[in-house]
């Protein structure tokens, strides 16, 4: 399954991709690396998987 996200559409072929491609901001959230998009908590996170998972079944 593959991850994407939300801001900036890039998609990620595993969760490890994911957790690699996330990087932590200087105000401690979790940012996306290419668009810096911030995902304030876990579940912000979880639902860029579940958004991509989403995309994917259709």
């Amino acid at each position: 399954m593959s991850h994407q996200c939300t801001s900036c559409k890039r998609t990620f072929t595993s969760t490890y991709a994911l957790e690699h491609h996330v990087k932590d901001s200087p105000a401690g959230h979790p940012i996306c690396r290419t668009c810096a998009q911030p995902f304030r908590d876990d579940r912000a996170l979880e639902q860029v998987c579940t958004v991509a998972a989403a995309v994917l079944a259709l």
